[in-house]
């Protein structure tokens, strides 16, 4: 293989796939002015309270940051045979789905 690459397990956190595309949000923000700015706010908030809790509890395996889509990334090791890449991916999201589904709940 040539070239450099990484591979990474990521979490992501979106609940309107929609908005993602900034032609397509401007779009619906000018129809709908003021339902968009209490959405937002109420999004925006309810976000990084997701995030910190998912940074407080999860285990210590993920790199968090907070980006628009994305909020932890697991890099995993370059030369990682795949068997371990397995073991590895099973056991970070046993570990960690229960921390999702809880700080779910904590926001909803």
């Amino acid at each position: 293989m040539n070239g450099s690459y990484t591979l990474n397990l990521n979490i992501h956190y979106e609940i309107n796939k929609n908005l993602i595309n900034r032609k397509e949000r401007k779009k619906w923000e000018e129809q709908n002015q003021n339902f968009f700015n209490t959405y937002f706010n109420t999004y925006n908030l309810t976000r990084k309270e997701f995030f910190h809790y998912l940074k407080k509890n999860s285990p210590k395996d993920w790199e968090f940051k907070y980006k628009p889509l994305q909020l932890a990334t697991y890099k995993f090791d370059k030369n990682i045979k795949f068997k371990e890449l397995k073991e590895k991916t099973n056991e970070l999201i046993k570990n960690t789905i229960p921390i999702i589904d809880e700080g779910l709940k904590k926001i909803t």
